[in-house]
């Protein structure tokens, strides 16, 4: 038993001695990792040059590049030129008929009238007593057809 209660006793001392030592390791780590970095840095800074200056350099009062000319041209063909084609191509392309002159250019075909796009959702389009715009384009059509069947008969 005794030498359990010495064992007991000497433990404070020891874990003085273990944290002291813990302390001191710590302490080197840090210096060992200053040390490096300094050496590292004087590495750095203690490297010559091999290289040396032939000729000084000239500069131009003008830079040579970007040229503000082709700037300017680009930003023309992009600006005008571009959009310009685009539209042109598109127009080309289209194949629907939009305007009353479409048809009447390609052949002699009399128009009667005209009946414009709705987005309503009713079916009958004519109901008694109904002044829409689409209404009076077919009551216009439904004037006009018997005028143009008297004329080419």
């Amino acid at each position: 038993m005794r030498q359990f209660e010495g064992q007991i006793e000497s433990i404070p001392e020891k874990s003085k001695e273990l944290l002291e030592k813990s302390r001191q390791q710590a302490l080197k780590k840090t210096y060992f990792f200053y040390i490096k970095r300094e050496e590292s840095e004087i590495s750095k800074a203690a490297t010559i040059s091999n290289s040396r200056i032939v000729d000084t350099a000239l500069g131009n009062i003008t830079p040579t590049k970007p040229k503000r000319t082709n700037i300017y041209r680009l930003a023309i063909l992009f600006g005008l030129v571009f959009p310009i084609l685009f539209i042109y191509i598109r127009d080309l392309m289209n194949d629907k008929v939009t305007m009353k002159q479409d048809i009447s250019k390609g052949t002699d075909t009399p128009i009667i009238g005209e009946v414009g796009h709705s987005d309503d959702k009713q079916v009958l389009v004519t109901k008694m007593g109904n002044r829409n715009i689409i209404s009076e384009q077919f009551r216009v059509i439904r004037t006009n057809l018997p005028l143009h069947y008297w004329e080419y008969k």
